[in-house]
C-alpha cells in the first residue's frame, strides 16, 4: 500500500510540475491578406522561401503555410489618429474615426524550440531575405500572435 501511495504521490508531483513548467517553445502565427497584384512567380518564390526557413534559422523546427478555412475579419483604422484624436483618446474620451474590415485569407505558423530562438529569429539575415519575398505577396498589417508551448 505504501508503494502505491508513493507512486501516486510521485506521479501527481510530476504532472503538477509539467503544468507549471517553463514553456519549452513558441508557436509564432500570423494571418495576412494576399495582394491581388502578386504574380504566380511572386507567390511561388514566397512559398519556397517560407518552406526553406527551418534550414536557415537556428531553433526554427517547423513552418506551416496555407489558406485559412474561413477568412478572418479584422477591423482597421482607415487612417492613424491625428494629434487631436490622440489627445482625446489619452484623456479617456470617445472619438469617432472611420474603420474598414480586412479579411485575411492566409496564415503561417512557425514552431520554435525556445523563446530565445524566437527572439533571435527577427534579427537573422535569413529572416530579412524571407521578408523581401513575403512583402511582395501580402498587404500591410498582418495579425500576429504567439503561443507558448509546454
Amino acid at each position: 500500500m505504501r508503494i502505491c501511495n508513493l507512486i501516486l504521490l510521485a506521479s501527481a508531483a510530476w504532472f503538477a510540475n509539467q503544468a507549471y513548467a517553463e514553456p519549452a517553445g513558441v508557436m509564432h502565427c500570423f494571418t495576412f491578406t494576399r495582394v491581388p497584384s502578386a504574380t504566380d512567380a511572386d507567390w511561388i518564390a514566397f512559398q519556397n522561401a517560407t518552406s526553406g526557413l527551418p534550414k536557415k534559422i537556428p531553433g526554427l523546427k517547423r513552418v506551416s503555410l496555407g489558406k485559412l478555412r474561413r477568412p478572418m475579419g479584422q477591423f482597421r483604422l482607415s487612417a492613424p489618429p491625428g494629434p487631436d484624436e490622440t489627445k482625446e483618446l489619452l484623456a479617456g474620451r470617445d472619438i469617432t474615426m472611420k474603420i474598414r474590415n480586412v479579411n485575411h485569407d492566409y496564415g503561417i505558423c512557425m514552431e520554435f524550440e525556445s523563446e530565445a530562438a524566437f527572439d533571435a529569429y527577427g534579427h537573422a539575415a535569413a529572416h530579412e531575405a524571407w521578408q523581401s519575398a513575403y512583402f511582395k505577396v501580402r498587404e500591410p498589417a498582418p495579425t500576429t500572435f504567439q503561443i507558448l508551448l509546454p
